[in-house]
């Protein structure tokens, strides 16, 4: 048995985060890309072979090599043009073995429904999906069922289908099924017309589970599978941590080497500090943050349910449901407004597309090497691209694209000289 990792994609609906050289999976998250937890994930469930279909531009074969780190053999194809899972597929037909699994390179929860796939596959000979219930028909690919076995699939239906269970993105598949995609029109969903012409003459079964699946289609699924990784940690602190006594640690918390927490300053966990981080004094960390390497959190401020990524800092204030892209400097006063006033769930804009991001709690995406002057405030769901300049006292009310200048003028300033009371 095999696993084909597809990290071929261009990421267009990922911003702020979303680059034409590094994929999406390339995100780091407790101190590991994306990537390097799902190719863990792997090796746990016993598979060693893997191939990774990159883009043309791709640096991922540079920076995970052979897979000897991880305990797998892996070899590389590159797709001189993403044209879907399909294509990808295909590209990689010649290393491919009589039977392989097929994920997108951040299903990091491979290794929990790998051996139930493989029992069902084994049972029938036959292609597997792994499947869910849901109803977001505007996200993602959708199969019917009779008993569990796949009558037809349809990616991104125009209506609600009753009865109908949502596909997760995890795939068993054999050589018999290659056949019928390399024969089917490469569209737009290649993989999943060719999924629903093989089910209507071949047996194609699902596996449904009410276990926990991610998926990663726009910037803040990150704060998802940030979750799901801290449900797993183990408490740590390594040795060369410095650590005031009169910090205050609880729940499962992983400091890692090189971190620097200072007086008074709360960790509630369960929350990730990663190599060389800095924790100001009076700080509060609660609530599935997490901090990575080199990146500071300033005296007095609170951070609950953040990715703060590598090298970024910040200063006094409140960031609540938010991510920090790397190299970002966020000056004192910050304050990201993450519920609506109404409560109700929080909408985004993607692609000129209104979003319903199906949060109720929400704050910002902030990209790479943002820089934000003192006492900025923004609004929920806000997107900032990467390399925007914020200016002081600033409320920033809607999305702004890569390399904006963003700031409030005051249009008078009164000054005045006052005579001294006789």
């Amino acid at each position: 048995m095999q696993v084909v990792l597809l990290a071929a994609g261009n990421s267009t609906r990922f911003v702020p985060f979303n680059s034409s050289f590094i994929h999406k999976s390339m995100v780091k998250i407790l101190g590991k890309t994306l990537l390097e937890h799902t190719l863990e994930a792997i090796n746990r469930s016993g598979i060693k072979d893997v191939v990774i279909v990159v883009g043309k531009d791709s640096l991922i074969e540079e920076k995970i090599g052979s897979g000897k780190k991880y305990g797998l053999e892996i070899k590389y194809v590159i797709l001189k043009e993403a044209l879907g899972m399909g294509a990808a597929i295909l590209a990689a037909k010649e290393f491919l073995q009589d039977k392989f699994f097929v994920l997108n390179a951040h299903h990091l929860e491979f290794d929990v429904f790998a051996k139930e796939m493989t029992d069902l596959q084994k049972a029938n000979e036959t292609v597997v999906l792994l499947g869910k219930n849901g109803n977001e028909f505007e996200k993602y690919g959708f199969m019917s069922l009779k008993g569990d076995k796949v009558t037809e699939v349809v990616e991104k239906p125009e209506k609600n289908l009753q009865s109908w269970h949502r596909i997760v993105g995890i795939y068993l598949l054999n050589k018999k099924f290659l056949e019928v995609l390399d024969q089917t029109p490469l569209a737009h969903y290649h993989l999943e017309t060719a999924l629903s012409t093989f089910a209507k003459t071949n047996d194609v079964r699902a596996l449904i589970t009410e276990k926990k699946t991610l998926t990663l289609k726009y910037g803040w699924d990150l704060l998802e599978i940030k979750d799901y990784l801290l449900d797993k940690i183990q408490s740590y602190i390594s040795k060369t941590a410095e650590i005031s006594k009169t910090a205050v640690i609880k729940g499962k918390v992983f400091i890692d080497d090189g971190v620097t927490i200072m007086d008074g300053a709360k960790i509630i966990g369960p929350c990730f500090i990663g190599k060389n981080a800095y924790v100001g004094t009076n700080a509060l960390v609660r609530n599935k943050t997490s901090i990575e390497e080199n990146a500071v959190v300033g005296s007095f401020i609170e951070l609950k349910n953040v990715l703060l990524m590598d090298n970024s800092t910040t200063h006094t204030g409140v960031l609540e449901d938010s991510i920090i892209g790397k190299n970002c400097k966020i000056a004192a006063g910050v304050i990201s407004a993450n519920v609506r006033l109404d409560r109700g769930e929080i909408f985004t804009v993607v692609k000129d597309e209104k979003i319903n991001t199906h949060l109720t709690s929400f704050g910002i995406l902030l990209g790479n090497n943002v820089q934000m002057g003192v006492r900025v405030t923004t609004m929920p769901g806000t997107i900032i691209g990467p390399n925007s300049l914020i200016g002081p006292y600033t409320t920033v009310m809607k999305n702004l694209a890569q390399n904006t200048k963003y700031y409030t003028v005051f249009k008078e300033v009164r000054e005045e000289v006052r005579n001294e009371e006789k």
